[in-house]
């Protein structure tokens, strides 16, 4: 664990955080490296989007500290975002009285980057966001933030509520991000997805770490792992 903090262009280092007095990660370390994908694994309440939200600025530890390309990082989300890091969030961030064009023009990168990630858009670019269906709402927002071109992506329940072709077809564009070397950390309700597409895994369970590794040598013993941490199968 030691050595993929120090190599990673992510890491939490000892993390402790909370909201008021009420604590939800406890100590928890975890990393993602450049080209790889890392899913997030745990039941409802196991602390997943509260580590995304810490990580992306959003949130700060009571314990422990972010590391964004090898050091130490304390600056809020807006700023990490010129560093390389882009979030999407668990809504997917849409602004929904704007159009798709609308919604591209206030990413980073250009619209023809996003609209090449996702051809898809290029029809409804005059469209309202709000109009959209979940899965173009999760093109557009997971476009935007790959055409930024960043070195880190954070995603919230990618698949959430989407039909199964349009979760291949998102998938499909995180991977030729990770083949480009973008590190991708990601929260994904469907575990047995999670782990026939992600490098490595962290399973969480009441704010802690209680398993990690490849997902080559996790994926054998899903079963069991969704028995113990998950609640029964997910998918």
């Amino acid at each position: 664990m030691q050595q993929l903090i120090d190599s990673s262009v992510l890491a939490a280092r000892n993390l402790s955080v909370g909201y008021g007095e009420i604590p939800v990660l406890h100590n928890v370390s975890v990393a993602v490296a450049e080209g790889e994908i890392v899913a997030l694994l745990g039941r409802n309440g196991a602390g997943k989007s509260t580590l995304l939200l810490t990580l992306g600025g959003i949130l700060r530890p009571s314990a422990g500290h972010v590391e964004l390309g090898g050091r130490e990082c304390t600056t809020p989300a807006y700023r990490r975002a010129k560093q390389g890091l882009a979030y999407v969030i668990e809504e997917r961030g849409v602004f929904s009285g704007l159009t798709v064009l609308q919604n591209l023009r206030l990413g980073s990168g250009t619209v023809e980057d996003a609209i090449a990630i996702f051809p898809e858009l290029e029809p409804h670019l005059t469209r309202s966001a709000g109009l959209l269906s979940g899965g173009q709402q999760q093109m557009l927002a997971v476009g935007r933030a790959l055409a930024a071109q960043p070195k880190v992506l954070l995603v919230d329940e990618l698949s959430l509520g989407l039909a199964p072709m349009v979760v291949e077809r998102i998938f499909q564009a995180i991977n030729d991000a990770r083949d480009r070397g973008v590190g991708v950390m990601l929260v994904e309700q469907h575990s047995r997805t999670a782990l026939r597409v992600a490098d490595r895994a962290y399973v969480l369970d009441q704010g802690r770490v209680v398993l990690d590794g490849s997902t080559s040598d996790l994926l054998p013993r899903i079963d069991e792992i969704e028995e113990a941490y998950l609640g029964g199968s997910t998918d």
